[in-house]
């Protein structure tokens, strides 16, 4: 007997007790038990790639979402107890985007696959003209990479910060006058030329202005004489700095 018990595997050991008491595969249990029951098996499933359903559909669908959507995009929530608001994106994640929205200090984290980008053009613009300003200061020069503002009339041509109106508002002059209703998103860096006047823009020194005097494209980075002496920054936090006529 007690060689059959180590033979036996404990998730049969039940079974075996039964079956040296009588028992046979189909009889009932119990003192008075004559009647037959259908056999019953229950199967536990192991989780595995099986149980993933469309795991590798998942995948590329968030692939697809990295390359439509990036850091400042206006988005919409499709789907989930967030459906229906609308944010920008701070951040994205492996699978998820931190969210910010409109007067609400909190941020949200939402998974990419149930985000689009937002067709509200009202809410996207209300949204955009309430993020604080970061880098933009009076006297940059910089250029327009928005392919909507104006209708695109203004894409890739240069522009000049004329004046800082407040945390959230700048005011800008283009080829068609002073305008005030674009945003940092809008917008983007000048970098000079060698020896050229440019102003950091981000950073403890921010807000300086200083020569450039070297450049490396390949590792992003400048070398400024400002006037606490020679720094290097990253090409992001500078930008060219022009007189005022």
């Amino acid at each position: 007997m007690q060689n059959d018990y180590n033979k036996t595997p404990v998730s049969g050991f039940g079974e075996k007790i039964l079956s040296n008491m009588g028992w046979f595969q189909g009889r009932g249990i119990g003192k008075n038990s004559s009647e037959e029951i259908p056999l019953y098996l229950n199967y536990i499933r192991r989780e595995g790639r099986e149980d993933r359903n469309g795991l590798g559909s998942d995948k590329s669908m968030i692939t697809k979402k990295k390359a439509q959507l990036q850091q400042g995009s206006i988005v919409e929530v499709i789907s989930g107890k967030h459906k229906g608001i609308i944010g920008v994106i701070l951040e994205i994640q492996e699978e998820n985007a931190l969210i910010e929205i409109k007067n609400n200090i909190n941020h949200i984290k939402i998974p990419l696959r149930v985000l689009i980008e937002s067709d509200n053009k009202t809410l996207t613009s209300t949204i955009s003209s309430s993020r604080p300003l970061k880098w933009v200061l009076p006297g940059l020069k910089v250029r327009i990479r928005s392919k909507t503002a104006h209708k695109g009339s203004l894409y890739n041509t240069k522009a000049y910060i004329e004046d800082v109106l407040d945390s959230h508002k700048f005011t800008v002059r283009v080829k068609i006058g002073i305008i005030d209703d674009l945003t940092e998103k809008d917008i983007e860096t000048v970098i000079p030329g060698i020896g050229g006047s440019l102003r950091i823009v981000k950073g403890p020194h921010k807000s300086e202005v200083a020569k450039l005097l070297t450049r490396d494209k390949r590792k992003n980075l400048v070398t400024v004489q400002a006037l606490d002496g020679i720094l290097t920054l990253t090409q992001d936090d500078v930008c060219e700095f022009y007189q005022e006529i």
